[in-house]
């Protein structure tokens, strides 16, 4: 299945300069065409965020291109609508409910990819908000990153799920968006020892970073999350070998200008 996520354009308010144009959700829109023709089963996350550009409900940094992390706990919980109904799933989905979470913020620590180009001084920083969960979990994750040993990691999702070295006041050397999953790698995988599931794979791009690890809450089971930029394996040995119940591949539009995202053998 594939899994649209949102840009920071908006379909119907893009809230560009006048004279500049973004094609990336039209880009999208035919994409998902092309999938529905043939056959290919499909989730557009980009209509749960009305009212981003007008200010209402924010659902990206100020600063950076990627989504709130708030806003990848929604994105999870609606996937997790989607794989309970249509592909035989069984996600206690009250797990992924807001009020199960506490939220620590970190104010005024994050610039981030657009802020970096024109400066703190011209937009601001942005607070991060760090969203965890406030019930017991428990897993154990290998991170795999190029030319880097791996890490390994048992624990609740906190210890699991967050890199705290991230969360410093360093605009320019420090990317805050990286403290859920240690700003990913090239492959992920995750077992809940909590709450038995099935095997998902996904193919992520960084808005996978967040998407994943609330996904694994209340999916349970085993997720394998593989990010092709850096990934110099073969995605379908890798399936033949893991055997998922389900193949995911979640992107933003930009994924589209970039061949190695599609390029799976």
């Amino acid at each position: 299945m594939y899994v649209q996520c949102p840009f920071k354009v908006q379909k119907n308010n893009p809230g560009l300069p006048c004279g500049v144009s973004d094609y990336s959700n039209e880009n999208a829109d035919n994409f998902i065409a092309e999938l529905k023709k043939r056959g290919v089963d499909s989730l557009d996350l980009r209509d749960l965020f009305p009212g981003e550009q007008a200010g209402k409900n924010p659902a990206f940094f100020k600063t950076d291109h990627h989504w709130l992390p708030q806003t990848a706990l929604l994105a999870a919980g609606e996937l997790g609508k989607k794989l309970n109904t249509a592909y035989g799933f069984n996600m206690d989905l009250s797990l992924l409910e807001a009020e199960k979470f506490k939220t620590e913020t970190n104010e005024d620590i994050f610039l981030g990819s657009i802020g970096r180009r024109v400066g703190r001084y011209y937009a601001g920083t942005d607070d991060f908000p760090l969203i965890l969960p406030e019930y017991d979990t428990h897993f154990s994750c290998e991170f795999i990153k190029k030319d880097t040993p791996a890490i390994k990691r048992t624990g609740s999702f906190e210890e699991v799920w967050v890199f705290r070295e991230h969360l410093k006041k360093d605009y320019f050397n420090v990317n805050s968006y990286a403290v859920y999953a240690g700003g990913g790698g090239s492959l992920i995988h995750c077992r809940s020892h909590k709450i038995p599931g099935k095997k998902i794979l996904m193919l992520r791009d960084s808005f996978g970073d967040t998407l994943g690890p609330f996904l694994s809450l209340a999916a349970g089971g085993e997720i394998t999350m593989i990010d092709l930029r850096y990934h110099t394996g073969s995605v379908k040995e890798y399936i033949e070998e893991f055997k998922p119940d389900l193949v995911l591949i979640a992107y933003c539009p930009t994924a589209f200008k970039q061949q190695y995202f599609f390029t799976f053998c």
